[in-house]
């Protein structure tokens, strides 16, 4: 580098440390001091930013970083049209995130920044999180769509049905689990016992249509019958006291009911 050269650097340094010197007394909007503050300091190191900003100019900053706030959260009910709408919340948006940063003081910038930012990712989890409950909601897309058609009234009816399918899943989840299975895997098993046991008078027919359909037959000698379960105290290795369980899941079942109508 020449001496000349050397030289005209030395001024343009010299000229805008007076810039920043002097950037409070410029006839010019936030926006545009921030701007040319940020270039020059930028070009001489960013060492002397944290200092460029009066208490009243930060303030005003603050208001309008407010101000697009609020004009973001209520730009659905401002009367104007879609693109006036879009344009304007970019707009908004750009602003904020572009300032919202510099707020902070000194060492406590960039902490009131990543604050900022994780603000705006725990938001924006809340609401990826509620979409989410709302679309493993059984049927909930299904029935808006024929909410939309054919009104409310017939939208209720669907609801109540997976109301209804909901309840009974549990029910059946109950008498499923605590008295189905146990008796299953370690009662006593088909044809052990008479009342396990499809009579000979009866094994021709056993497993016609019409029988089955009408609940005889196997269907009659199966667990889908009180009949078919052992009176025994306790059943298997584990002991379980499947009289017991069959006495407590008919309780269960009706609290449960009783709760969930009580509630609706």
């Amino acid at each position: 580098m020449s001496e000349g050269e050397r030289a005209r650097l030395m001024e343009e340094v010299e000229e805008k440390k007076k810039l920043i010197a002097n950037i409070r007394s410029k006839p010019w909007r936030m926006k545009r001091r921030l701007k040319h503050l940020n270039e020059d300091s930028k070009s001489e190191g960013g060492e002397e930013e944290e200092e460029s900003m009066s208490e009243g100019e930060r303030a005003r900053l603050m208001e309008e970083v407010e101000e697009k706030k609020k004009l973001i959260a209520n730009i659905r009910s401002k009367p104007w049209r879609m693109k006036r709408r879009l344009k304007h919340l970019k707009e908004a948006q750009v602003f904020v995130d572009k300032f919202e940063g510099a707020l902070g003081k000194g060492k406590g910038k960039k902490l009131y920044a990543f604050k900022v930012m994780m603000t705006k990712k725990w938001i924006k989890f809340q609401r990826d999180f509620e979409n989410f409950k709302t679309a493993c909601i059984p049927w909930e897309r299904k029935i808006k769509e024929v909410e939309s058609h054919f009104g409310s009234s017939v939208a209720s009816y669907f609801i109540f049905l997976r109301w209804m399918y909901g309840m009974n899943l549990v029910l059946f989840s109950l008498t499923f689990g605590l008295i189905v299975i146990p008796e299953v895997l370690m009662g006593l098993p088909y044809g052990s016992i008479p009342r396990k046991t499809v009579p000979r008078e009866e094994q021709a027919s056993a497993m016609d249509y019409a029988v089955l359909t009408d609940f005889s037959g196997y269907c009659k000698y199966s667990v889908l019958f009180y009949g078919y379960y052992n009176n025994q105290r306790t059943i298997g290795f584990l002991k379980f006291r499947l009289p017991l369980s069959y006495l407590m899941v008919g309780i269960g079942t009706f609290g449960y009911s009783l709760m969930v109508v009580i509630r609706t």
